[in-house]
């Protein structure tokens, strides 16, 4: 990997979760999306260019979290809701429909696309879960013995990953 031209700042304030120190950005080939670090303040999603310049609105002002780009680039999974019942919602970037995703009782959290980007995994009452997209159905992947953060798949698309809160990975 080589830099190409001079580093510039695209946002400020920039959202760390406190249970997994991930930042709330993701990017794909033309494309960054982050969230603000502002608690309990509705947002605007909005698109930059790897230049730097802002692009269109992505998603109109409310209480987003969890911003995961799907690796094409053609989707942006968000988490909606309160904290007892937060569902995952997918914005499709070319086409600007914005679908319901999950519907299962509880918050539904750490979303994680596959490498293919047609499947997405999450966390929901202490289990993982997997969805199609497109389904409207998401199957228990598997229980957890304690608490899970779940991280990514293998670049094959076979496997999740996810650590316990030992740190032991999975």
């Amino acid at each position: 990997l080589a830099r190409v031209g001079e580093p510039f700042s695209l946002g400020q304030n920039v959202r760390v979760g406190v249970a997994n120190a991930r930042a709330a950005f993701d990017a794909a080939e033309q494309l960054v999306v982050y969230r603000s670090a502002d608690a309990d303040v509705d947002v605007v999603v909005r698109a930059y260019g790897r230049d730097g310049r802002p692009g269109p609105i992505v998603l109109d002002q409310a209480a987003y979290s969890h911003l995961e780009l799907s690796p094409d680039g053609t989707h942006l999974a968000v988490a909606m809701g309160t904290v007892a019942n937060r569902d995952l919602w997918l914005k499709d970037l070319s086409g600007g429909v914005f679908s319901r995703l999950t519907t299962l009782p509880g918050p539904e959290v750490q979303e994680v696309w596959s490498p293919d980007s047609r499947h997405v995994a999450f966390m929901n009452g202490g289990r993982i879960f997997s969805t199609t997209v497109g389904s409207a159905a998401a199957a228990p992947v598997t229980g957890t013995d304690g608490y899970v953060l779940l991280e990514d798949w293998t670049p094959d698309g076979r496997f999740l990953v996810a650590r316990t809160a030992s740190g032991a990975v999975g």
